[in-house]
């Protein structure tokens, strides 16, 4: 399971000409967009490592369900984002703008962690620690957080298996 290959990833070797620039994840989010006690009762009533890991799943799905492979990186931005977007809001029953916390994440790691967060296969025991570590490095996981209201991803420790 792979989202894109990045730089960081991949010996900095260049994306395909027919890859999207990364975004700007330079600007914070100025405010929680879950801020309603209805997305934190939702988001709070799972342990955070089986919110992660099916949150990767959703996002994993979304990228091979719009044509995503190793021989085909470009899965447009955009289509990315709101299929995220919709998994979440559907699937955990969050709103539409704290659904899109989610999609920004796994955004942000198609762009900069496909490596660490799209190799690792669905599973009990599967290495996502690499994959969090990867998004704390590039400032995925604090934007998430301060987008979510909470520290989600701060603290969290995961398998290395």
């Amino acid at each position: 399971a792979v989202l894109l290959p990045s730089s960081d990833d991949d010996n900095n070797a260049p994306l395909p000409r027919d890859a999207e620039p990364a975004p700007d994840i330079t600007s914070e989010p100025t405010d929680s967009l879950c801020t309603g006690a209805a997305d934190q009762e939702i988001m709070h009533a799972q342990p955070e490592p089986a919110l992660y890991k099916w949150v990767l799943t959703q996002v994993q799905g979304c990228f091979y369900g719009l044509g995503g492979s190793m021989k085909n990186l470009a899965v447009p931005d955009d289509d990315f984002h709101a299929c995220i977007s919709d998994a979440i809001e559907e699937g955990l029953g969050l709103t539409v703008n704290c659904s899109s916390c989610f999609a920004d994440i796994g955004l942000c790691s198609k762009h900069f962690c496909t490596k660490s967060c799209g190799n690792v296969q669905i599973s009990e025991n599967m290495n996502l620690q690499g994959c969090l570590d990867c998004q704390k490095k590039h400032y995925c996981a604090h934007t998430f957080d301060k987008c979510v209201g909470w520290s989600m991803t701060q603290d969290l420790q995961l398998s290395y298996n």
